[in-house]
């Protein structure tokens, strides 16, 4: 894969998930005056679930590809059930599909089970639509608040085990971004065999996937505040300009031209 020339003043962010969140990432950073290759590690394949035959009470999203891959779900239950997103990008593509969704202001498990639709949740049926192997917080966490919870896996991640042709400025990243745990084994994998340096700035979205990064040697980590791809952009710029730099930066594209 060839690119155009790079300025080597710019940081330059890799982007490991999926697509299409990949591209909205890039142009987010893109857009706050950063560089960004996109590289998924991971492909989603669709699993086929049985839903059963009572509709619950409440449903939590714990994704946009639960989104795309839950249609059966979102089109038995739709206005029978009260709906749960995780963040803002499941909010809106449920949202498209004319389901209106609350969310918390943290975009985790633990924001979540901070919301009062869920804080007194006994004798209800729970059911999240996700992907395999969820994090098992949420299920553990409503169970013994005395929810009746079922998970719906509608998706799984894949790593992508060949890339005929990596990026020729790959290892000049200042900064990678990952999604999952998932993709984190997987771009650890290709960033061994480039020898790339594991104090490279690693960006991951939780407390799960922290600690794997630590595990295995990862030592300038960042914890992201939210998956809207805008303010992963703001916290990269912050991260990697400083707040100073990127306030005169924003300046300045602000000036009539």
């Amino acid at each position: 894969m060839r690119s155009r020339p790079r300025q080597l003043d710019t940081p330059l962010v890799l982007v490991t998930r999926t697509e299409p969140g990949a591209s909205r990432q890039t142009e987010a950073l893109r857009s706050l005056g950063l560089e960004a290759i996109k590289l998924p590690m991971i492909a989603i394949e669709p699993v086929p679930c049985d839903l059963g035959r009572e509709v619950p009470d409440l449903v939590i999203v714990l994704s946009a590809h639960a989104v795309r891959h839950g249609r059966k779900a979102i089109d038995a239950w739709g206005g029978s059930a009260t709906w749960l997103a995780v963040g803002s990008a499941t909010a809106n593509a449920l949202k498209a599909l004319n389901i209106e969704a609350a969310q918390p202001r943290l975009e985790a498990s633990e924001g979540l089970l901070a919301l009062v639709q869920l804080r007194e949740c006994a004798g209800r049926r729970v059911a999240i639509l996700c992907g395999e192997s969820p994090r098992p917080l949420l299920k553990e966490t409503l169970s013994q608040r005395g929810a009746e919870v079922f998970e719906y896996p509608v998706y799984r991640r894949v790593p992508l085990t060949h890339v005929s042709d990596y990026h020729e400025h790959l290892l000049e990243a200042s900064a990678v971004i990952v999604s999952s745990v998932e993709g984190l084994r997987a771009f650890d994998g290709l960033w061994c065999s480039l020898q790339g340096p594991r104090s490279v700035l690693l960006c991951v979205n939780s407390q799960r996937a922290e600690q794997v990064a630590m595990q295995i040697g990862y030592s300038n980590l960042r914890r992201l505040t939210s998956q809207s791809p805008a303010a992963v952009a703001q916290n990269l710029a912050d991260w990697l300009f400083g707040g100073s730099a990127r306030a005169a930066m924003q300046g300045d594209s602000d000036e009539p031209s």
